[in-house]
Formats: structure tokens, C-alpha cells, sequence
């Protein structure tokens, strides 16, 4: 079948990190210390005048350097400030804060193993919200995502109780990283994690059920997708009205787009909600001020594709307008090295058909792919 579903689901989860969680994930560290995001912290009578960060700002001098380092880009000396900080906290909340800024200074630093001990610690700890753990669990899943070739990180992670027990010797990276989502959602339904979910779940129906929709097994799978895509657009409109913790609203968008597009090609949902999910993605990264050329409309051209061939080929041109030769700063450049990377990564080879044949029908994106490196003999005629 000539759709999405030939993409591997590790390269599609990967990919849309790279396109749109690195900047997501930095500012949910900052929701959380900034004391924007509400539901831990808007019940706590012990702040009831006063964030949680602002009471580090005023009171702990070392967060108070580590969280100016942070902001200016100095990773080294925000870590060793924030490191000391902890020892001058008062109780889990602050302890929390400081933990996770420590988390994003250790990713940008390439310091993944103490990012993740950090994120199990989080977890452990059960004076911290429900919401706060699900977060640590759902950026263990996220350090994965954007270091795909990094197996060094899958082994960190899946160490420990109860981690060992999501990874047996039987069963795949895939299947490991759907049981750490699984158990995050049981702690607390970020949009995030349910989508991932929803796009584990499709691999399942595709690699275990070869979609067999009308079978018992196959419409118990499609519901399972189906009840993940709505747990996660719960998840969106219950943050709506917070910008800040709803930074990761195109990403879910996008996943859930994904999931149903896969869906909708193999005769189990509306092709519409997969199209209003990529449309949503699309518009809510606008709305930020962004630049349009990401993943997802990569992602959303190959689901026309497929579904309606050359019928929708106005409106492929229209989503795939950002990529264009006379305008390279209109794409992201997380979109633009990984449709670099599919000439010639065999990780990628599961995306070089459907790209071809979106610039063999769109000839402005096939000028656009030639531009940043590709030739005119790949795409054949």
C-alpha cells in the first residue's frame, strides 16, 4: 500500500522531533520553571502569591545564575550553577524546577546520561505532581527521538525498575518506547505521549495486523488509534488557552495527522480528520510566527499523494509551497536536512519513493530538492 504506512515509525517519530520538539522541549523546561504551566502549580496554597520560580529568583542565588546562564546559552556554567542550586531548595516543587532546567541544560550539553537519571528521579519521586512525572517519562522518549543512532541512550533508558521491564529480549526498540508512553499516559495524558501512542499503535496494524481492518484484531487496533488521537486532542484543547503550555500543539497535530492519514488510506477513518490534523499542525505554527517549511507539510503532501494521486495536485503545490529554491529561509532546517538525507541515508530509504514521486508531479519542489543537493537523475521519468 502506497502510503504513509511505508514509513518507519521511528523515522516519522524522529523526524518530527527534529522539525518541531526542539524548540517545544525547551519551552516546556521554561513552562514549567516560569511557573506558566497551571495544573501542578495553581493548587498549591505554599505559592499561592508567588510562582515557584519567581521564589528561586529572589531566594536561591545559585538557580538564579544557572536559570541567566540558561537564557544566554551557557550551557557548562548553568549546569554547575543549577547543580549547586539544589542544595539550597526547600521543598519538591523547587527541587522539581531545578531538576528540569538541569535536564535541558544536560541535553544541549550532549550529556544524555545524566538527563536521563535526572528524568527517572523526577519520576521516582512521589511528592512530585502526576503531571510533572509524565513529563520526565515523556522527554526520556523525546532524548531517544532526536538522537535516533544513538543506541547508547535506549540501553540508559531501559535500566532499572520498572524501565527493564518495558524492554524484554523478545520485543523491539519500537515496542519499548510504546510501553514508556503507555506508562506515562497512566500518569498523566500529555498530548504528546498519546499521539506517539497513536502512531505505535498504527505500526502495529500495519507490521502485525498487515491491516486487516475487518478482523476483531484489526478494528480492536484501529480503535485503540483512534481513542489515542482523541486523548490527545483532549489534551490540546485543555491547554488552548495557555500559550506557553500548548507549545507543542503542531507536534500533536502532526503525529495525530500521521496516524489517521494511515488510517484513512486503509479504508478506516474520514481522510478529512487526517487532512484537519495536518491543517491544524500547519496553522498553529503560523500562528507562532514560525517558518511554514517543516515535516509536517512533507508529511501531509505524501498523504494527498497517496490518497488522491494527481487529482489533488493544486493543493499538494500549496503545501509544499514553502519549499522553494528562491526561498531557502522559508523551511526549517531540521525539514531541509532530512529530505537531504533521504537521497542517500539508507535509515530514510522508506521516505525516497513517496518524495519522488511528489516532485515528479511537483515540479517547483523537485527544483527545490536539486537545489540542496539532490540531481536530476534520481528522480527518473
Amino acid at each position: 500500500m502506497n502510503t504513509l504506512n511505508s514509513v518507519s515509525l521511528r523515522t516519522l517519530l524522529g523526524l518530527l522531533c527534529a522539525g518541531l520538539l526542539l524548540g517545544a522541549v525547551a519551552y516546556a523546561f521554561y513552562a514549567v520553571s516560569i511557573g506558566v504551566l497551571s495544573n501542578p502549580f495553581s493548587r498549591s496554597q505554599d505559592y499561592s502569591t508567588i510562582t515557584p520560580t519567581q521564589f528561586l529568583l529572589q531566594n536561591n542565588t545559585s538557580f538564579a545564575t544557572g536559570y541567566q546562564d540558561l537564557h544566554s546559552g551557557d550551557f557548562s556554567n548553568g549546569k554547575q550553577a543549577l547543580s549547586e542550586a539544589l542544595n539550597q531548595v526547600t521543598d519538591s516543587t523547587q527541587k522539581y524546577i531545578v531538576e528540569f532546567n538541569l535536564v535541558y541544560a544536560d541535553e544541549q550539553l550532549g550529556d544524555y546520561s545524566d538527563a536521563i537519571s535526572l528524568d527517572k528521579d523526577i519520576v521516582a519521586n512521589t511528592s512530585n505532581w502526576p503531571i510533572m512525572q509524565a513529563y520526565a517519562l515523556q522527554e526520556l522518549g523525546t532524548i531517544h527521538y532526536d538522537n535516533l543512532q544513538d543506541n547508547s541512550i535506549t540501553k540508559e533508558i531501559f535500566t532499572g525498575d520498572p524501565y527493564s521491564s518495558f524492554y524484554s529480549a523478545t520485543s523491539s526498540p519500537e515496542k519499548a518506547y510504546e510501553n514508556l508512553d503507555a506508562y506515562a499516559a497512566s500518569i498523566y495524558p500529555l498530548g504528546i505521549v498519546e499521539s506517539r501512542l497513536a502512531m505505535a499503535y498504527v505500526g502495529e496494524l500495519r507490521d502485525d495486523l498487515h491491516y486487516a481492518t475487518s478482523t476483531l484484531q484489526g478494528a480492536a487496533k484501529v480503535n485503540q488509534i483512534k481513542q489515542a488521537v482523541r486523548a490527545a486532542n483532549a489534551y490540546i484543547d485543555s491547554v488552548k488557552d495557555d500559550p506557553v503550555a500548548s507549545i507543542d500543539t503542531s507536534t500533536v497535530y502532526a503525529y495525530n495527522g500521521a496516524a489517521l492519514a494511515d488510517l484513512a488510506v486503509a479504508g478506516a477513518a474520514d481522510p478529512q480528520q487526517a487532512e484537519d490534523a495536518f491543517k491544524s499542525a500547519i496553522q498553529f505554527t503560523a500562528a507562532r510566527g514560525l517558518p511554514p517549511g517543516e515535516s509536517t507539510n512533507v508529511m501531509y503532501a505524501v498523504f494527498l499523494q497517496s490518497m488522491y494521486g494527481k487529482s489533488r495536485i493544486a493543493d499538494i503545490d500549496q503545501v509544499l509551497a514553502p519549499f522553494s529554491s528562491s526561498s531557502p529561509t522559508s523551511t526549517k532546517p531540521a525539514a531541509q536536512n532530512f529530505l537531504i538525507s533521504v537521497r542517500a541515508d539508507p535509515l530514510e530509504i522508506f521516505w525516497h519513493k513517496p518524495i519522488i514521486k511528489l516532485a515528479n508531479i511537483d515540479p517547483s519542489f523537485k527544483d527545490y530538492l536539486i537545489s540542496i543537493g539532490w540531481q536530476a537523475s534520481d528522480f527518473g521519468t
